[in-house]
């Protein structure tokens, strides 16, 4: 999930907001088909076969001014961003073979939530209230998803584990992403998180070679891993990034109905914990993107410098009011005659 770096013209772009709403379903959408590719094969194999397919897809477009760089000025942040998209992604796969799909995706949608206070222990940014009462409101709908601590399995904790990973990876990526070149910066990230599932395999095994799960992991490396990508990228190119997190948070509830339509059902309080979850990710988004924007017009009010002719440096018009609230000319009394010898 990555977001920011990218030149962005009108922000109210319909195919833009269509591209990205298309990359929440596919993400939705794969909760359901992991969840039954790792009854055949094991998550380590899952993982590598997947991420492998979606590094091979993506390798093509890595060429000319997109070709990925050998230095470690590159490496560094993309082993760092590689290796905790792993831990996500293999504590997910894992506890999908203890936890429903529309659970797994809800409790994943938790990442929405802790991205400003993981942002904060690591940057000392401070998250704003509502960042605040949205995380909050996360915790509180998690609890009522699940009935509690009580409720909390092996599943419920690898997927909690996964949405702190993916909060880590959202600031690694924020941090990082304007400073190198995006595709590479990716498909370095895909190529780690397959290397780690080939480690991982001498020790869990292939498990069951069958067509659903081999056609599970190729599709989800295209579709999820490839694809998505690339139309989070076409997307995000005309719709601010405050707008294009709060399109891909709906990631859970594509994973709701996708789940739904294959069976699974949450029950009346998993569908209110859910609700209150999906509350709380609307919460934070809507604030943040709040403050962004308070924040893009304090810069432009202070970039506003008036130039010669009521005009300000970046060639607009000021008014005159504004003009003579800025131009402060120096008063000159007018010389008198006794003034001069």
């Amino acid at each position: 999930m990555v977001t920011g770096g990218l030149a962005r013209s009108a922000p109210g772009d319909v195919r833009g907001r269509l591209a990205l709403l298309a990359t929440a379903a596919l993400f939705g959408g794969t909760f359901v088909v992991v969840s039954e590719s790792v009854r055949d094969l094991t998550p380590a194999a899952f993982v590598a076969l997947r991420f492998s397919v979606g590094a091979l897809a993506l390798a093509p477009l890595c060429r000319g001014a997109q070709a990925i760089p050998t230095t470690w000025t590159f490496w560094r942040p993309a082993l760092l961003g590689g290796l905790v998209l792993a831990a996500g992604y293999v504590t997910q796969t894992v506890g999908l073979e203890h936890v429903t799909p529309s659970a797994s995706g809800f409790i994943t949608g938790l990442y929405v939530g802790a991205t400003p206070v993981v942002a904060f222990i690591f940057t000392r940014h401070r998250p704003s209230r509502g960042a605040l009462v949205g995380t909050v409101a996360s915790v509180v709908g998690l609890f009522v998803l699940t009935g509690g601590v009580d409720g909390l399995g092996r599943g419920e904790w690898l997927t909690i584990a996964c949405a702190l990973a993916f909060a880590c990876h959202i600031v690694i990526v924020a941090t990082y992403t304007h400073r190198l070149p995006l595709v590479p910066f990716a498909v370095s990230q895909l190529v780690v998180v397959a290397a780690v599932g080939l480690v991982w395999l001498p020790a869990a095994g292939i498990g069951h070679v069958s067509a659903r799960a081999v056609g599970g992991a190729v599709s989800t490396g295209l579709a999820a891993s490839a694809l998505a990508f690339l139309l989070q990228i076409f997307g995000q190119r005309s719709v601010e990034p405050t707008r294009s997190a709060l399109l891909l948070s709906l990631e859970p509830v594509f994973a709701g109905v996708f789940g739904y339509w294959a069976g699974d059902r949450l029950g009346g309080r998993g569908w209110a914990g859910a609700a209150i979850i999906m509350a709380g990710t609307v919460v934070a988004e809507a604030t943040a993107g709040s403050r962004a924007r308070r924040a893009r017009r304090v810069r432009r009010a202070r970039s506003v410098q008036p130039g010669p002719d009521g005009v300000d440096l970046d060639g607009l018009p000021v008014s005159s009011a504004t003009h003579r609230a800025h131009v402060r000319r120096p008063h000159h009394r007018r010389p008198r005659r006794e003034d001069h010898p």
